[in-house]
């Protein structure tokens, strides 16, 4: 009966020891995947909103403004240890579609030529993007693992050679190596690739305005929070001669009932409308 119970008792503490040595690979295991970049997914898409954009003068023009929910990158990028400024960058970064000579998509920083180079057959989409307030770009693009991101030697000069390059293994939250081109064996720099919450505004007169008021150009359009005059989340100049719809990407999370969104005349008048969500 002794000898029984003591091989029981071994059999147990082998259970046991196999249990642990298990949890430990799947820990070791789930540790690795997430230094290797596999956790952070996207923000989850609230619902649109809209708002009625009006002004006190009678005979105003009317317009709606609606304001869709959608997902966007933030992108930092470190280059030799030093992480790379938006602003004055000596090696410019810039992203790219498809490979390290793919298609352009957006600057990264400043100092990226108005016509930049691509490969054979490609056809630049040159997307919207802006600094990021906690460092990196904001890119009114969704994030994957076809994106590209490129470190140049030189600022301002399409023929400037790639000193780095690389992409995510998806489109989750993650780091990432970039290596030159030419040697692939030592990373010269990483990039965080970071989904965020974004919305994209477009404004169009209703129907029905008056000629005239309908006459009368836009010329900037703005969101603020909680009133008509609250702070600025984001907004943008209209180019004379654009067409509606008017807008574009703020970098932030839709706050449908606490955002009122604006829009300047070239007479003066202002019209501004609470979101609502729907």
């Amino acid at each position: 009966m002794r000898r029984f119970e003591r091989t029981t008792m071994r059999g147990k503490q082998r259970l046991a020891t196999r249990l642990a040595g298990a949890l430990g690979l799947a820990l070791t295991l789930a540790l690795t995947l997430a230094a290797c970049g596999s956790h952070g997914n996207a923000p989850t898409l609230s619902k649109p909103a809209t708002a009625s954009l009006t002004g006190t003068a009678a005979g105003a023009a009317r317009y709606t403004a609606r304001v869709t929910p959608i997902n966007a990158l933030r992108v930092v990028v470190t280059y030799k240890g030093h992480q790379i400024p938006t602003t004055g960058a000596q090696t410019p970064a810039q992203l790219r579609r498809g490979s390290c000579f793919g298609a352009y998509v957006a600057p990264l920083t400043d100092g990226n030529p108005a016509t930049p180079a691509e490969a054979p057959g490609e056809h630049d989409e040159t997307v919207p993007s802006a600094p990021d307030p906690n460092g990196g770009m904001d890119v009114d693009v969704t994030p994957d693992a076809s994106l590209f991101v490129d470190v140049m030697a030189r600022p301002n000069d399409p023929s400037a050679p790639v000193l780095a390059c690389g992409q995510p293994l998806s489109g989750l939250r993650q780091f990432f190596d970039l290596y030159p081109p030419t040697n692939n064996s030592v990373a010269t720099g990483n990039a965080l690739f970071d989904p965020i919450s974004a919305v994209r505004v477009a404004i169009s007169p209703e129907s029905g305005a008056s000629a005239a008021a309908a006459a009368v150009a836009p010329v900037a359009w703005t969101i603020h929070t909680a009133s008509c005059d609250g702070v600025p989340v984001g907004g943008d100049t209209i180019v004379k001669g654009a067409r509606a719809p008017y807008g574009g990407p703020v970098y932030a999370a839709l706050s449908a009932g606490q955002w009122w969104v604006t829009l300047a005349l070239a007479d003066g008048t202002t019209l501004c409308g609470q979101t609502k969500a729907g």
